[in-house]
């Protein structure tokens, strides 16, 4: 987001800026919060999910080092439409609202990377939608586990790490736990994962690219 921006205007945002620790199990924002500014994460892995009134969950995203927990709230004077938590020990930089505002009016490039990044959410979205409603449990995990691999898909093999506990993942697909674990042993047990704990080699993308329904 800030790839467009020159020394002098990086200081300007900086001045506003604070360095947030965030332990793990920090709760960083609750769904229906004021947005206060946007954050970044340093170092750490964040939550945004969706509760119930019953305790239920559903993850949304999980998001990493040199990602923003979004910008949308930011416009609009909306509150926070998901809830953030720190699954690990984090650092994060948070801007304020009045700031951001401020350089987007005086940045054309900053703002082009804010509504590319409100693109690539918004495609993201639209592709978890299809993945939870139109493809099967197995098609699911497997498009899930080819989506981890980045610029590694283009080789024959892979290994991959999921980014979070097991249970976290599967709620990310709209999985139970059970269901989750129960696919990836069938998809162990066909030959075309091999797990090692929260480590999975892929022996043959293309396989598991038949499978996925991509």
């Amino acid at each position: 987001m800030f790839r467009e921006m020159h020394v002098d205007q990086l200081r300007r945002i900086a001045i506003d800026s604070a360095e947030v620790d965030a332990p793990r199990s920090t709760r960083i924002f609750s769904r229906g919060d004021a947005c206060t500014g946007l954050h970044f994460v340093v170092f750490g892995q964040i939550k945004l999910a969706l509760h119930t009134p019953h305790g239920d969950e559903r993850v949304v995203d999980l998001v990493g080092a040199g990602r923003s927990l979004g910008p949308g709230p930011l416009f609009g004077d909306r509150p926070h439409n998901l809830t953030a938590d720190a699954l690990q020990d984090s650092k994060l930089v948070h801007i304020p609202k009045a700031s951001v505002h401020a350089e987007v009016e005086r940045n054309n490039g900053f703002a082009r990377c804010i509504i590319n990044d409100l693109t690539q959410r918004e495609e993201q979205l639209v592709n978890d939608i299809e993945n939870c409603t139109l493809r099967s449990g197995k098609e699911r995990v497997s498009w899930y586990l080819l989506s981890q691999l980045g610029a590694t898909q283009q080789q024959s093999k892979a290994s991959i790490t999921l980014p979070s506990t097991k249970g976290i993942v599967a709620s990310h697909m709209n999985l139970t736990h059970e269901h989750f674990s129960r696919i990836l042993h069938e998809l162990a047990a066909a030959g075309l994962i091999i797990m090692n704990g929260r480590q999975i080699d892929i022996p043959d993308i293309a396989r598991l690219q038949s499978l996925s329904g991509a």
